[in-house]
């Protein structure tokens, strides 16, 4: 199966109140691309890190927990 799919795309938004994950960005990024290396993504561009605030609501907005939410687009290498 890993064989007839690549990364397409992955969009990750990660939910804290503090740090802001601005400053390690790319270096998210860049360990995400690592990690999924048996999936081939063409380059860190692929890969979209986003952060947001629980806006003071909830064990998020607490500073108490940090979600993290991805989805990932696969496409196949058929025909390659």
């Amino acid at each position: 199966a890993r064989q007839g799919w690549k990364l397409a795309n992955l969009d990750a938004v990660v939910l804290l109140e503090k740090p802001k994950i601005a400053t390690a960005r790319d270096a998210i990024r860049q360990r995400v691309f690592e990690m999924l290396a048996v999936l081939k993504p063409e380059s860190t561009d692929v890969i979209s890190v986003k952060g947001k605030t629980g806006e003071g609501v909830g064990l998020v907005g607490e500073g108490t927990l940090v979600e993290a939410h991805a989805v990932v687009l696969l496409a196949s290498r058929a025909g390659e």
